[in-house]
């Protein structure tokens, strides 16, 4: 069995039982190999009070071994007094009249003792735990009872807890820290790195023995600067799991574990929906009172997850069996959607090879994910199918061309969009769908121009209900089209209506219409209008990372130039360096979106003195003009911004406003420990582009070192700083 090293002291909970003064009996119930009986010799040690040691073996089930055992540890540990006289008359058959009489020797002597009675799962009598119970109840004051048990044992803890007599120390309390994890390592010989050490803990969960193992596998195995043989089927460990954990396990709980292996959290229902059998919820009590690496997630044990370790075993054992993981994902999806829990119903359909019920499942829940602003999980859900896939369903297809633009990829968007109207031609969902329709896709990615995007537009919203989730996205389409068009009163109706039209809470909607009329009132000079319209979202705006990718750039944009008219120039080189941020997003994708902010950012790095700057949001407007050339009157408003530009000469303020696609890109890089040739290699360039990118960044940030470059960009509000 895995030892936690004694070396390792356990600081902080020796602390914690010398401050349980008021505590007569400290019980320590964790599963093997969590530090029990370590943690119990170091109190031991420390404590000025005479120990005696009971460790209980099966024998000790019988009440009257019990009494005898303890009493010849106690008489041992005190040498000699009133108790040392009564153990040879501890013989007699009522164990608890001789339990009584102990009691009184120990009354009678009057000195204080720490007694440990170690492994009390092993006392299976009921009448052996009376015995645990009594003695604790009768012994004098200046007694301490430590006891130890792998499983939660029938002992009056609620009425020893409500009377002060009990502090507990359970699983969670008995992990190690990073520090301690160190320890262990160390002390098994090992020199591992902070980072092994980190990984370690975290596959571990601080767990002793797993830790222990982990060091004995790395040992073997001759490593110690890397932490991926820490796993549960790793042969030291699984060997240690299978002899500790689930030996002699009852065969129907222990295929019950195997099944639902598959979830992250597990309870008596969604046991019983993976095994296709009942009474789960049962086995899952029994389990996580005496196998605690089953671990209860709610006071009323009703939900579970398995320890990291004993969960990767299982997963490799659910491999090997028949039916194998993918039926386990299929009835957990199942029983997900029946809960309504459809993110989980998808990840598990997706990974029960379930396509035909993922596709279902996702094209049910774009809508209501879409109107929450959770563009990232719907990203992740067509990541996932494979690509013929997409062009095998029309509906998810415009789903991914969206998608792909939303995300700055035209070529995707362009090729699902071509699979889409493959699929349904001019189709529509028909009123009171909840789907994605042709005309919208088509409005977003206006290839034709702002009169076909417009007419496509209205046909979207003429075509469904009021509450269509949708709607907001179609109005937002309308009022860009009306603007392009130079019909200004129609464009403000029309984002005024996608702003109060129902599901506004749907971030790529509101932040844009919101920008769009707040540029409007600026246009007119109507400052305290803008501010009124934009501050609703300023919270959601400064605190999501998110939020400035792509819905939220034209926003920053639109308060730059606010912060610009109160004279705050330090905020507005902020909204707009944060902008810049997600430049990489906007292309010919969704060309009108693209061009307009790309313009109107252009706009504000003149009013800020950065024509360079503003230049090159202007170049980028421009390329993306010669791909889409009909935008109506935004290409005079680039030609406009282009001459002021240039007429502004090339005046340029520190802060990266000028950093390229590629800079941005390799930005982050240079705050990890890489070198130029191994971020080359993430990046699929060589070392020396790398370096002539980051040497462009020096000069750009005004910075003399990679580290300088580095603190510049933190400042300046390009990167994270990652030590806050």
């Amino acid at each position: 069995m895995a030892k936690l090293d004694g070396r390792v002291r356990r600081n902080s909970l020796l602390a914690r039982l010398r401050d349980e003064r008021a505590a007569r009996v400290i019980l320590v119930t964790a599963p093997a190999g969590s530090g029990k009986t370590t943690l119990l010799r170091q109190w031991a040690e420390d404590d000025p009070r005479p120990t005696g040691w009971v460790n209980a073996q099966p024998a000790f089930a019988d009440p009257g071994v019990l009494v005898r055992e303890i009493a010849r540890a106690t008489a041992s540990a005190l040498e000699g007094g009133p108790i040392s006289g009564i153990q040879p008359s501890l013989r007699g058959p009522d164990a608890f009249r001789n339990l009584s009489r102990l009691c009184q020797g120990a009354a009678l002597d009057g000195r204080a003792i720490l007694l440990v009675i170690d492994d009390v799962h092993e006392l299976t009598d009921a009448r052996a735990l009376d015995v645990v119970a009594l003695l604790a109840d009768q012994i004098p004051a200046t007694w301490r009872i430590g006891l130890a048990t792998r499983e939660a044992v029938n002992l009056p803890v609620a009425r020893w807890g409500l009377s002060g007599l009990l502090a507990e120390v359970g699983f969670a309390d008995l992990a190690l820290d990073v520090s301690e994890c160190a320890g262990v390592l160390k002390g098994l010989g090992l020199e591992p790195s902070d980072e092994v050490v980190r990984d370690v803990h975290a596959r571990t969960e601080g767990w002793a023995a797993g830790v222990c193992l982990a060091g004995l596998s790395m040992k073997a195995r001759h490593e110690a600067t890397g932490a991926a043989m820490v796993a549960g089927d790793d042969d030291v460990i699984r060997s240690y799991l299978e002899s500790e954990m689930l030996v002699g396990m009852d065969p129907k709980t222990y295929d019950m574990l195997v099944r639902t292996s598959v979830v992250d959290t597990v309870c008596g229902p969604l046991a019983d929906a993976i095994t296709g059998r009942s009474g789960s919820a049962n086995r899952l009590y029994g389990l996580s009172r005496s196998n605690q690496l089953v671990i209860p997630l709610d006071g009323q044990r009703r939900w579970f997850r398995y320890h990291g370790l004993l969960r990767e075993l299982l997963a490799r054992r659910l491999e090997e069996a028949a039916p194998g993981p993918a039926d386990a994902h299929r009835r957990a999806a199942a029983w997900y959607e029946m809960e309504s829990r459809t993110d989980d119903a998808i990840e598990h359909a997706f990974q029960g090879g379930d396509v035909d019920g993922a596709a279902r499942l996702v094209l049910s829940a774009v809508a209501t994910t879409y109107r929450a602003g959770h563009l990232p999980t719907i990203q992740h859900w067509i990541a996932s199918f494979a690509p013929e896939t997409l062009s095998d369903r029309p509906r998810l297809a415009v789903v991914a061309a969206i998608v792909a633009g939303v995300e700055g990829d035209p070529h995707d968007a362009a090729r699902w969009a071509a699979a889409a109207e493959r699929g349904t031609g001019d189709e529509d969902p028909g009123p009171g769908s909840a789907a994605l329709d042709i005309p919208l896709l088509r409005a977003m990615l206006c290839r034709e121009g702002p009169g076909p995007m417009l007419a496509d537009a209205r046909r979207s919203i003429e075509t469904h209900d009021v509450d269509w989730p949708w709607r907001p996205s179609a109005l937002l389409a309308a009022g860009a089209a009306h603007a392009m068009l130079d019909q200004a009163a129609d464009a403000e109706a029309a984002f005024a209506e996608a702003e109060l039209a129902p599901g506004i809470a749907s971030t790529v909607t509101r932040f844009q219409a919101r920008a769009e009329r707040a540029l409007a009132a600026i246009a007119r000079r109507r400052w305290q209008e803008a501010a009124a319209i934009l501050a609703p979202d300023r919270r959601s705006i400064t605190s999501d990372p998110d939020a400035g990718r792509i819905a939220g750039l034209l926003w920053l944009v639109a308060d730059a130039r606010l912060a610009i008219h109160r004279g705050d120039r330090r905020l507005a080189h902020e909204r707009l360096r944060r902008a810049q941020l997600g430049q990489a997003r906007l292309s010919w994708a969704i060309p009108w979106y693209a061009v307009r902010t790309l313009t109107e950012m252009a706009r504000a790095q003149l009013l800020v003195g950065d024509a360079e700057g503003a230049l090159a949001s202007l170049v980028r407007a421009a390329d993306t003009i010669r791909i889409r050339p009909v935008l109506g009157n935004l290409t005079a408003s680039v030609e406009e911004v282009t001459r002021a530009a240039l007429a502004a000469g090339t005046e340029r303020l520190p802060g990266g406003s000028t950093l390229t696609p590629a800079e941005l890109r390799l930005l982050p890089l240079l705050q990890t420990y890489l070198n130029f040739r191994e971020i080359g290699e993430r990046l699929g360039v060589s070392g020396n582009t790398v370096k002539t990118e980051a040497m462009s960044i020096y000069a750009k940030l005004g910075a003399g070192s990679r580290s300088e470059a580095v603190t510049s960009a933190v400042t300046y509000g390009l990167l994270e700083d990652i030590f806050t």
